[in-house]
């Protein structure tokens, strides 16, 4: 019922200024009942009608993605934002974590269960994407209706649609659909689908995709691990730098091919001239973007020790001096020392 949509939601509420982290056991058990009390109502009433116009808007836009990747912590969040609410663009507010996670945990369950789980996982997206500062993307629920119980009723219609494309991304495909269909927006252009490490998948994703364009940031390396210790404490060193040198290794090899569908961005350009990112990225996309926010705040705080700048410099700085980032030297036996200290391998 309506009633135990609107309780839960009040309860997550609560919760959620100021306790945003996924650790919060409290947190996550609120929006894990909330998102199943929505589905709950969802299920009871049934999927929501989709007139022949909007069926005809979806499949021509789903054919169009860009997806905005790189590293963690390299300003794929900021271009992110930059894009939202630009007119002929879908932005999905959070990250879909597609590739990453979320199709191998889909197709681990049973086939009737599938769609309930994506559908909670994407509402709690909804209401608190990528644990930011904004919260309820589609609004809040009234007595008389939930925008969150129609998400999931359009995805329910999206769901059968979908799942007659010959694509692996097919209920990925259905949520920004649903969400299209939601925010009134199936006449859009594109859909922009940001998700960090994205970047590995890019042979499969423009086997799928051929349309699709790639957004790439990279980001001065010692910056992305400085910002990655400051905001997520618990970060492996080992997987952080894994991640960055591949994630440079691709933009190094990609950008080399010169792929029209393929646009790599320095982040520092983006806070050096934010005016001629946003130019090249209109080129790219061609849907003529207006007056973005300005670029992001520095982030002042170090938070790696000399020995980490080191191990930065001799493990991502043969592939980041390729794209023009200057590297410290650090000595043959420092460099080999420091990679078997931190468990990297030897060579690349």
């Amino acid at each position: 019922m309506l009633s135990q949509v609107l309780e839960t939601e009040g309860s997550l509420d609560a919760l959620l200024p100021g306790q945003t982290g996924e650790e919060n056991s409290e947190l996550l058990a609120a929006a894990v009942e909330w998102s199943w009390a929505v589905w709950a109502e969802a299920d009871r009433l049934g999927n929501l009608p989709l007139s022949g116009e909007q069926m005809t808007r979806g499949l021509e836009l789903s054919q169009n993605p860009v997806y905005i990747c790189g590293a963690h912590h390299s300003g794929t969040t900021f271009l992110r934002n930059c894009l939202t609410g630009q007119s002929g663009l879908v932005v999905l507010p959070s990250k879909s974590a597609w590739f990453a996670n979320i199709e191998f945990r889909l197709r681990m369950l049973p086939e009737e269960d599938q769609l309930a789980f994506l559908c909670t996982e994407w509402l709690r997206r909804l209401a608190a994407p990528d644990h930011e500062s904004s919260w309820w993307m589609l609004g809040r629920s009234t007595p008389s209706a939930s925008p969150y119980v129609a998400f999931a009723r359009y995805l329910m219609s999206w769901w059968t649609i979908a799942s007659q494309m010959d694509n692996e991304q097919w209920p990925h495909i259905a949520v920004v659909l649903a969400y299209a269909t939601c925010t009134n927006n199936l006449g859009a252009k594109l859909w922009v689908d940001k998700t960090p490490t994205s970047e590995r998948f890019l042979t499969r994703l423009w086997q799928e995709m051929p349309k699709a364009k790639v957004i790439h940031i990279i980001r001065e390396p010692g910056a992305v691990i400085n910002s990655r210790k400051l905001m997520e404490p618990s970060v492996a060193m080992h997987n952080a730098l894994i991640e960055l040198e591949m994630s440079f290794r691709i933009a190094f090899e990609v950008s080399q091919s010169q792929d029209p569908g393929y646009l790599l961005i320095r982040y520092e350009d983006i806070c050096d001239n934010l005016p001629a990112v946003i130019k090249n990225l209109d080129s790219f996309l061609n849907i003529g973007i207006t007056k973005v926010s300005g670029p992001p705040a520095a982030v002042k705080f170090e938070m790696l020790s000399s020995m980490e700048r080191q191990l930065v410099a001799s493990f991502i700085g043969p592939i980041a001096s390729k794209l023009n980032y200057p590297t410290a030297r650090v000595s043959f036996l420092r460099k080999h020392f420091l990679r078997l200290k931190y468990a990297l391998p030897l060579f690349i």
